[in-house]
């Protein structure tokens, strides 16, 4: 089954954003309805959630579908129109974020990420077909070392690539870095989602007057009714230590949470917002002293 070759994709994929894996996650739905397995997608939606629990994208279709079915059960092509048009959106939504930030990035700059975003790369491929000349440090992120890839993709597109290790980053911020530029896994009101090492970097940075920026839209705004699905996964041990020996624990979160009082602007699909404004609208909080 196909759909179900996809779940299991997505339940063990470590390195990739939530942007990639909403991809993934339609395409399994619709070949679940293409395989005539409709009375499972609750099941699909649910799986779905508990798969990525970190990454509002894939909560808010899980939420969707399991909507979606309660409302179109009986009509397997109203179910798959609906999917495809939901998918649409949120790559519209998407292409006008990442054009959005492609506005951050300056001739001679040097911008600073961490870990894989394939918004983050997308923004810095727009970048250089704009004949922006800029340069990029990237993070090792470890453990599964997906910066190395970042770093390997945007060196084979001409741009002048750093690569350097999770620690060592913060001996470059300081009198290097123009920005910070991260992806987003999921927007709460207390901050924002990412892959784990991205709240001391920007917070390192933010102290010091370097503008930190992030980029997404607004399918990773987490809302209230799926926060119960909500959770920062963590890693398996044998990803740092296949046999540690006895009294030693291993510890590997996936993700952290970066405060908005260290952000100078969040790239969404309706223009570069402040952290403030961007509470307002996304949760409204009152953010008037």
């Amino acid at each position: 089954m196909e759909y179900e070759s996809l779940l299991k994709q997505i339940e063990n994929d470590n390195i990739h954003g939530a942007s990639y894996l909403i991809e993934v996650g339609a395409e399994g739905a619709l070949a679940l309805l293409k395989e005539g397995e409709i009375s499972k997608l609750p099941e699909f939606a649910e799986r779905l959630m508990k798969a990525q629990p970190s990454m509002a994208p894939i909560l808010n279709f899980g939420a969707f579908l399991l909507a979606q079915y309660k409302d179109k059960r009986e009509d397997g092509e109203k179910l798959r129109e609906s999917i495809i048009s939901y998918v649409d959106n949120f790559r519209k939504s998407r292409k006008k974020s990442l054009e959005n930030a492609e506005n951050l990035i300056e001739n001679g700059d040097i911008v600073v990420t961490h870990s894989f975003s394939s918004s983050v790369l997308e923004v810095l491929k727009l970048a250089r077909e704009k004949g922006k000349k800029f340069e990029v440090l990237c993070t090792e992120s470890r453990p599964q070392r997906e910066g190395l890839i970042l770093a390997q993709r945007l060196s084979g597109m001409g741009i002048k690539t750093y690569l350097t290790t999770d620690m060592g980053i913060f001996s470059l911020i300081e009198g290097r870095a123009s920005s910070l530029l991260f992806g987003v896994d999921a927007f709460l009101k207390s901050g924002i989602v990412n892959k784990v090492g991205t709240a001391p970097m920007a917070k390192y940075a933010g102290n010091r007057g370097i503008p930190v920026f992030f980029v997404a839209d607004s399918f990773k705004i987490l809302p209230e009714e799926v926060m119960g699905y909500f959770r920062l996964r963590s890693g398996k041990s044998e990803e740092i230590l296949e046999k540690p020996p006895e009294n030693l624990e291993i510890v590997n979160p996936y993700f952290d949470v970066t405060p908005y009082s260290v952000v100078r602007g969040i790239a969404i699909e309706t223009g570069v917002t402040g952290p403030l404004e961007f509470l307002e609208k996304a949760f409204g909080v009152n953010t008037n002293p």
